[in-house]
């Protein structure tokens, strides 16, 4: 199976506070669950670059994010990769649009 490289972010409020994401029922990876924001690493694309682009794609948001740890997983259904995780603030006068569904993501 071919691997799945992912950059996912530890996205926090001026309060110290995580903002997560939960998938919807009928969502095709972990359905019903609270994960934090990130996706698929494209084809020659960064993960630093990842994870900003996802963060805009799903919430809308800018974000300077700071790296934190790369971690390789394998779940049981098969898949495997690695995992590039960072860490953000989201600064004031920054806000998050929270009816906001896309891709079976519904932010709360």
């Amino acid at each position: 199976m071919e691997e799945r490289n992912t950059a996912d972010c530890l996205l926090f409020n001026l309060k110290g506070e995580i903002l997560l994401q939960k998938k919807t029922a009928d969502y095709k990876r972990n359905p019903s669950t609270w994960v934090l924001f990130g996706g698929k690493v494209e084809n020659k694309e960064d993960p630093e670059d990842t994870i900003v682009r996802e963060i805009r794609e799903e919430i809308g948001l800018s974000i300077k994010p700071i790296f934190f740890k790369k971690i390789r997983y394998s779940l049981k259904e098969g898949s495997k990769g690695f995992s590039s995780i960072f860490i953000a603030t989201v600064r004031e006068g920054g806000s998050a649009n929270k009816t906001k569904r896309r891709r079976g993501i519904c932010l709360l």
